[in-house]
């Protein structure tokens, strides 16, 4: 029998595999663009792989992250008022790290577009 929770784990189980190339390919690209930030950052940008993989890398990391602060809430023993009000901000914070991150990765792309 198929429960919600066999579902959550299931798409907490999916995220973090999707997320084992994207970390990679965020390493990797990470050591590229510390290299030299000003100059490289809006050129790496500018390619729709490397914005793809920025918001998909974004999004999941967020995703993923917001699934296990939220399991470890549920099961702490604190009390349930302040557990809501922890995950309501928590679910706050979340979508406002996302929306701040989609925007100012594809200002970098259209930043780049300008550049070349």
């Amino acid at each position: 029998m198929i429960t919600k929770s066999t579902v959550q784990l299931s798409r907490h189980g999916i995220s973090g595999f999707i997320l084992l190339p994207l970390l990679a390919w965020f390493l990797i690209s990470f050591f590229y663009i510390i290299s030299d930030p000003v100059g490289y950052l809006p050129i790496f940008f500018y390619s729709p792989i490397n914005v793809i993989f920025g918001l998909f890398f974004l999004l999941t990391s967020l995703y993923h992250l917001n699934f296990d602060v939220k399991y470890v809430a549920n099961h702490s023993k604190i009390n349930d008022g302040l557990k809501n009000i922890f995950m309501l901000f928590f679910d706050f914070l979340s979508i406002l790290v996302a929306v701040a991150g989609v925007l100012s990765i594809l200002q970098l792309h259209f930043m780049g577009i300008f550049i070349s």
